[in-house]
């Protein structure tokens, strides 16, 4: 914690106008620092989502990683489910509670491109369960397969390969939705911001 101590008492707004710099520095700061890796070099969106990628949905703490990275819960609340028993492989996200302001309304785009980015970078997951509302009904689950992408973008477990493979993933979702073939709201199915 810092704390900054103004001892000008004949021009207070100077005293001010220093400490407002010194707080907007610590936050400059912390915002370069959190788009390092270890090294110190920066990283982009992509890259610290390819870094996540993991081979088992079983490991539960490297697909929370996965979910954080892809700000999952700035959709809604959430908790996850691992069915790893046999066969499909399934990831469900159960959100708590509705999407609210825009996220209700591009909520079945953005999660179809995130369950698309999951889905390639948990290598054994064949599927994404997550619910539109907080009913507890079946009907209300929408799935995404991974043998469901495969007519538009191919084999989706191929771009875990490398991160330029990944990085092609993304730039491909954002050719689909420009097109109108991927989603219905252009700003919620373009990963620009993992570029």
């Amino acid at each position: 914690m810092y704390t900054v101590t103004m001892r000008n008492k004949k021009n207070p707004l100077l005293g001010l106008a220093v400490a407002c710099i010194l707080v907007l520095a610590i936050f400059i700061g912390i915002r370069f620092y959190n788009n390092r890796d270890d090294t110190g070099k920066d990283v982009t969106k992509s890259e610290q989502l390819y870094s996540l990628k993991n081979d088992y949905v079983g490991n539960a703490s490297a697909d929370i990683a996965l979910l954080n990275a892809l700000d999952i819960s700035k959709i809604a609340p959430y908790t996850i489910e691992l069915e790893t028993s046999e066969r499909p492989y399934i990831l469900r996200i159960n959100f708590s509670e509705e999407p609210t302001d825009y996220r209700s309304v591009n909520f079945d785009d953005e999660m179809k491109t995130k369950a698309t980015i999951l889905l390639a970078l948990i290598d054994n997951v064949d599927e994404i369960h997550y619910n539109n509302t907080v009913s507890d009904t079946s009907d209300d689950t929408l799935k995404l397969r991974a043998s469901d992408l495969k007519a538009q973008l191919g084999d989706i477990k191929s771009y875990n390969k490398s991160l330029s493979d990944f990085q092609g993933l993304l730039s491909k979702i954002k050719a689909l939705g420009a097109e109108g073939e991927w989603c219905t709201a252009a700003e919620a199915c373009d990963p620009i911001s993992f570029y």
